[in-house]
């Protein structure tokens, strides 16, 4: 997938199917957001929560994508620990104002997305952001009436259909337990975009194993896609 200035190796997809979904109470503000962002991308990446955050701060690159029908914004930092790029989504119903500390001039937005790149590429990183940022403006409504992760991100992948499955030894895909990727039969033009194990995201090949407890997520067009709660369509 390339379009709005992404290259081949641009892995925009991949960083959709990675990306974390949250919700925060009503009357949250944008430090509660990022405490809950940056918790997570602690976790990822190996930097303690508070560096995350004020990296974010520092970098104060931050992307505002006015709309009627659902406001976003975009902070995005770089970090020399980081492979790939993370994206973690923090959504507020009731919103949430960007003051000036964080690049802002009081926007009222329904949704941040907290975009970790890496310093061995910024220019990728910057590219994803405005890859988002184009989604974001063309399918506001979209995502701002997802109520699942799964339509989350669907709505920024048009054209496409996201899935996820929990491998549960007693669940529907437990045969898929044990299985390596490359061995898989895929619907045509789909993808495992990513593998979560323990709450790490770990590097998708062919020789990846599967293993219990795994959640596997799927990308693909959407007439190859099962609907929501069916088996995996792994073969």
């Amino acid at each position: 997938m390339a379009g709005h200035g992404l290259r081949d190796r641009d892995d925009y997809a991949g960083l959709i199917a990675r990306a974390v979904v949250l919700s925060i109470p009503k009357g949250a503000d944008i430090g509660e957001a990022a405490d809950r962002a940056s918790t997570v991308l602690s976790d990822r990446i190996g930097v303690p929560t508070e560096e995350v955050t004020e990296r974010f701060l520092e970098t104060g690159s931050l992307w505002i994508q006015p709309s009627d029908d659902h406001p976003t914004a975009t902070p995005v930092a770089l970090f020399d620990v980081l492979d790939g790029d993370q994206l973690v989504i923090v959504r507020a119903t009731s919103g949430i104002r960007i003051p000036a500390a964080w690049g802002g001039s009081g926007e009222l937005v329904n949704a941040l997305f907290f975009l970790a790149g890496t310093t061995d590429d910024p220019g990728r990183s910057l590219r994803l952001a405005g890859e988002l940022a184009g989604f974001l403006h063309s399918g506001a409504r979209a995502c701002g009436q997802a109520t699942t992760e799964e339509e989350v991100k669907t709505s920024l992948l048009p054209g496409r259909t996201v899935r996820q499955y929990a491998l549960l030894p007693e669940g529907l895909d437990a045969g898929l337990i044990g299985r390596r990727i490359g061995d898989l039969g895929l619907p045509e033009e789909a993808e495992v975009a990513a593998v979560t194990r323990f709450g790490v995201v770990v590097p998708v090949d062919d020789d990846l194993v599967l293993e219990a407890d795994d959640q596997v997520t799927m990308v693909g067009p959407e007439e190859s896609m099962p609907a929501p709660g069916e088996p995996a369509p792994l073969g």
